[in-house]
């Protein structure tokens, strides 16, 4: 369970939902406050990693995360996208 209640299972149904999403954004933040230095983190798919990106950035998040924890949020880039 996140931060704000959400159940943190990530099947496809789950991860399509806002408040999943969310509370992943807010649970991560939790993390990499705790955690010294970097921290990487795995999607299982890039359509998630593409959802939940967004997400990240159209609410703000995205930037909050780098706020909170003093670290710098990258993406990598797919195949020839370098």
């Amino acid at each position: 369970v996140g931060p704000r209640g959400a159940q943190l299972c990530g099947t496809f149904k789950v991860a399509a939902e806002f408040a999943y999403q969310d509370d992943l954004g807010d649970a991560l933040k939790e993390w990499c406050v705790d955690i010294p230095h970097g921290v990487l983190v795995f999607f299982p798919s890039y359509s998630l990693l593409d959802r939940v990106t967004s997400r990240w950035k159209s609410t703000g998040l995205w930037k909050a995360l780098e706020q909170a924890t003093g670290k710098k949020m990258f993406q990598e880039p797919r195949g020839n996208e370098r």
